[in-house]
């Protein structure tokens, strides 16, 4: 990692509990009033995160899950 990067996780097994809201909240905050380089993954199965930030995970076909598992 870079010398000033920085990890937040967010995770609860718990459903409803704004998990998606916060780290989509987090993560545009940090992108747009710091103007941090930001990487928001989206590792539910729903792909929540996905469709708040315009990405159609029906139509790619695939999801981060499915790809990480399929590496090993």
């Amino acid at each position: 990692m870079a010398k000033n990067t920085r990890v937040i996780t967010l995770g609860n097994q718990k459903g409803g509990c704004a998990k998606t809201s916060d780290c989509l909240n987090i993560a545009y905050c940090l992108a747009n009033t710091k103007h941090y380089k930001t990487l928001l993954i989206d590792l539910d199965s729903q792909g929540s995160a996905s469709l708040n930030v315009g990405i159609n995970i029906a139509d790619e076909g695939v999801n981060t899950i499915d790809e990480l598992l399929g590496a090993y």
